[in-house]
């Protein structure tokens, strides 16, 4: 180097990484002025001694290409003034925060050339030149430097001078790191190698249980601990229920070596994977219990004893007002214990949650006879049909009324030693006359004695005759025993040979025929009116000639005609008398014109009256067939 370039290189400031560079060229150096065994690093403004030996170090030729640059550099740096101001303006750089025992770094400098040589080091690089080097070659100055030893901080150096050797270290702690965790996690891989040779890797599920970590005797302690609380509700009829607990029989978790197998088909090796891929198994959850102790328990179930038990009862027919009816079977439940005990044990060796009796085969002792037995049911819908029928009758006002149904039709079966019903005919044909007879009993008023006002006397009694209503028997039991036999409902009348003409006046109704002997006399009521009153002639008093007494009623009525008097041995009739209206009332006796009589009321009767007839002037006789109608009553009295 010539003393021209060494003269520009010593013109020219100093940057931090020049300063750092030069001051392990140099190499260590003695500090004997250095205090303790921790040297601070002196500030900027520890005096012009430290300074000048910042930048007295030598620097290596700067490369041709660098050397306009140091030229620039010192020509910048020919006037201190100039120097010092732009030291002034640097900023101290951000990452290298200032060593303990620093001064500030906008503390005062001091005048001189420390002061400018301090300026020059704390200058950015990107703000002053080097002169004629390149910071790579400085940096490896700086390399070759660290190579040949460490050397001491010279006094007066900032802390980036310091701490800018030791970049090229810090490359190696990430890796140092790196080698660290690679180690480490080699080391965690092949303890759980290890660990995982007898246990379950992580995420490992065994019939829904978690069994990461676990060993196989473990897993299946936690396993049985779910059997632990296990319990079987059974339920026997009439919802009343039982439970079996699993302490109460020594029930639990029996795996063998299910769980054991598994576990040599996992890959230790493989274990990191389980944090990612849940596997799952499902082994056969084999129990085993106390035979023996589940056995006295169930035997010993309320609804298992005799004592308690309610026996079946079968279905039956039975006889109520309304006809026949079924009465259903009674269940009960007396239990069968056998096949209920053995049914309770497999349930219980399948694990089952719960048992319904009910659906167990031949739990119960069941009645031989229900409520759907075919025989039954034809038996009691046949039954019904006998008395199935409902006959009401319309009886005269102020009679009971009569109604023939299964309440009374019942009471006409028969029954045999073994309370079974039937119809015997004979019997029912009997009670079927007997009723008809009671119908007439209670229905026909023929030859009742009635109160009637008789005119121009007053309220009489008047019995006899054969007026009213009289129950044909033989046509009501005939149509009957027909409407029994069809099972029908019907509401209707007896079958009458006679009836009563109409309601009121004691039966009589308000349109009738009066006839009073005594008097000689006929009146016609028609709704309470009369309507016609005449004379008449009645039959003679004498032999068998007089007019019957009593209530009657018009039979028919006719005209033209001739009436016969009792047929003699010759054929002929004791006499023929042509009538043009007849209306007779009881057997041959009637009303009908006279016209062979001139006069008639008095006691004409008496000695020359008719056969029994009420002869009629044959000037009213027209008029009175008009007003007579069939079925009105004739009442015939001596007043």
């Amino acid at each position: 180097m010539d003393n021209n370039e060494e003269k520009i290189l010593q013109d020219t400031p100093l940057t931090e990484e020049d300063t750092s560079i030069e001051a392990a060229d140099r190499g260590p150096e003695p500090a004997a002025d250095t205090a303790g065994p921790e040297t601070e690093e002196p500030s900027a403004v520890e005096g012009p001694e430290d300074s000048n030996a910042a930048a007295e170090p030598e620097t290596e030729e700067p490369s041709a290409a660098e050397e306009p640059e140091e030229e620039n550099s010192a020509a910048e740096a020919g006037s201190e003034p100039e120097a010092e101001n732009s030291a002034a303006e640097v900023e101290p750089e951000p990452e290298e925060p200032a060593a303990a025992g620093h001064e500030p770094e906008d503390a005062a400098p001091v005048d001189g050339p420390a002061e400018k040589a301090e300026e020059t080091v704390s200058a950015p690089a990107g703000e002053t030149g080097s002169a004629g080097r390149s910071f790579s070659g400085m940096l490896d100055d700086a390399d070759s430097a660290a190579s040949a030893g460490p050397a001491e901080d010279a006094p007066g150096q900032e802390d980036g001078e310091q701490n800018k050797p030791r970049k090229k270290h810090r490359i190696w702690i990430p890796i140092l790191l790196i080698l660290l965790l690679i180690g480490a996690a080699a080391g965690g891989y092949m303890y759980g190698v290890f660990y995982f040779r007898d246990r379950f890797i992580y995420n490992t599920k065994i019939n829904g249980v978690v069994c990461g970590r676990l060993t196989p005797a473990e897993t299946a302690e936690r396993i049985g601990f779910r059997m632990e609380k296990y319990q079987m509700e059974i339920t026997f009829r009439d919802n009343q229920k039982q439970t079996i607990k699993a302490a109460q029989i020594d029930y639990k978790f029996a795996p063998g070596d299910s769980i054991e197998k598994l576990l040599t088909k996992q890959d230790p090796y493989k274990w990191p994977l389980g944090i990612f891929q849940p596997v799952e198994y499902n082994v056969e959850e084999k129990t085993e219990y106390n035979h023996e102790r589940a056995t006295k328990l169930i035997e010993g179930f309320d609804q298992m004893k005799e004592e308690n038990m309610v026996k079946p009862e079968n279905a039956y027919m039975v006889l109520k007002d309304e006809g026949f009816s079924i009465v259903p079977e009674v269940e009960g439940n007396a239990v069968n214990t056998k096949p209920v005990t053995a049914a309770i044990l497999a349930a219980l060796d399948e694990d089952a949650a719960s048992v319904n009796v009910e659906e167990i085969e031949g739990a119960y002792k069941e009645p031989s006879i229900r409520a759907d037995n075919k025989e039954l049911n034809e038996e009691t819908d046949k039954l019904n049909g006998y008395i199935g029928a409902d006959i009401t009758y319309i009886v005269p006002e102020g009679d009971e009324e009569m109604r023939l149904n299964a309440k009374t039709l019942q009471t006409w079966l028969s029954v045999d030693e073994d309370g079974h019903y039937y119809k015997d005919e004979e019997v029912w044909a009997d009670h079927i006359w007997n009723y008809v007879d009671q119908i007439a009993i209670n229905v026909n008023t023929v030859a009742d004695t009635r109160s009637f006002p008789a005119t121009g006397i007053g309220t009489i009694s008047v019995g006899g005759g054969d007026y009213g209503y009289s129950v044909n028997k033989s046509a009501e039991r005939e149509l009957l025993a027909q409407q029994l036999e069809d099972c029908e409902t019907v509401t209707r009348e007896p079958e009458y040979f006679t009836r009563e003409y109409g309601p009121g006046n004691d039966g009589l109704s308000d349109s009738y025929i009066e006839v009073d002997i005594s008097r000689q006399h006929v009146w016609i009521y028609r709704d309470g009116s009369c309507v016609l009153d005449t004379d008449c002639v009645t039959g003679m008093l004498s032999g068998t000639r007089a007019t019957p007494t009593g209530i009657y009623q018009i039979l028919y009525k006719a005209t033209d005609v001739d009436l016969k008097g009792q047929q003699l041995a010759d054929g002929k009739y004791s006499y023929v008398s042509h009538v043009n209206y007849w209306m007779p009332f009881y057997n041959s006796c009637g009303f009908h014109d006279a016209s062979w009589r001139s006069n008639f009321g008095g006691s004409i009767y008496i000695n020359n009256g008719s056969h029994g007839c009420v002869n009629l002037p044959s000037w009213v006789a027209a008029d009175f067939y008009s007003c007579v109608e069939e079925g009105m009553p004739v009442i015939i009295y001596y007043s």
